[in-house]
């Protein structure tokens, strides 16, 4: 007889999603050209951040990417990863200065 197959894959660890995102993030940096959008060659239209300011960003964020990972693996209430993610963003604005790098990667992820 034939073990059951699984019906889904299994999960990654949430090391390696935070890992993932946060290298995702490091990665678009280096798409160019990108017009209007910064890139490791030019800041496009923006004047407030670099490609030094998104890469601290993205280091910055890993952490709570694996947080967000390992809460919704655990099947955490929309309000707890909401409270993980206003986390997320109060480190991203300590590391950019304020200025809002990924706001978009920490909430759409």
């Amino acid at each position: 007889m034939n073990a059951p197959r699984p019906t889904h894959a299994p999960a990654l660890a949430p090391e390696a999603i935070g890992a993932a995102a946060s290298r995702a993030l490091l990665r678009e940096l280096a798409v160019w050209p990108k017009p209007g959008l910064v890139s490791h060659r030019d800041s496009g239209s923006h004047r407030d951040m670099d490609a030094a300011t998104l890469r601290a960003s993205a280091l910055t964020l890993r952490p709570f990417f694996t947080a967000l990972a390992a809460a919704g693996q655990a099947g955490a209430a929309m309000d707890w990863l909401r409270a993980i993610g206003l986390q997320a963003e109060a480190a991203m604005l300590r590391a950019t200065g304020g200025v809002n790098t990924h706001r978009g990667a920490i909430f759409g992820l």
